[in-house]
């Protein structure tokens, strides 16, 4: 499994997933990235720098448990709910995915513990929010 963002996860069905971003969030796209995916270790999260582990779409939801390998917090992991169920299907020339709540872009809706709990928490919020 690669870091960035274009890595291969599961979904439900066992099949493998190509993962990619959309541009335009928190700065997402504006820059080139190639430079911006090096390693960086302060322990936050590189927004260029993630693989997603497993993913689930329920509606126009989307449940994604994601790894930050640049990230100390829960070895990295984040579970995260968007509101948009094709936000991991974007196009890859913009391989970003910034975790943090932003009032613009891609931002996630919810986070979640990174755990099976918080991974059942974190479907049925999707199910509440669903259209």
């Amino acid at each position: 499994m690669g870091v960035f963002g274009f890595s291969r996860g599961s979904d439900d069905d066992g099949g493998s997933l190509g993962i990619g971003m959309s541009r335009g969030s928190s700065n997402c796209g504006s820059t080139s990235t190639a430079a911006l995916r090096q390693p960086v270790r302060d322990g936050n999260p590189n927004k260029y720098r993630f693989n997603v582990k497993r993913r689930k779409n329920i509606g126009n939801a989307c449940v994604a448990e994601i790894n930050y390998p640049d990230c100390d917090n829960h070895d990295g992991d984040k579970i995260l709910v968007y509101s948009d169920a094709n936000i991991l299907d974007m196009g890859l020339e913009a391989l970003c995915l910034d975790p943090h709540f932003l009032h613009v872009g891609n931002s996630p809706v919810a986070r979640f513990e990174p755990t099976e709990i918080g991974w059942k928490y974190a479907i049925s919020f999707a199910k509440m929010i669903a259209e």
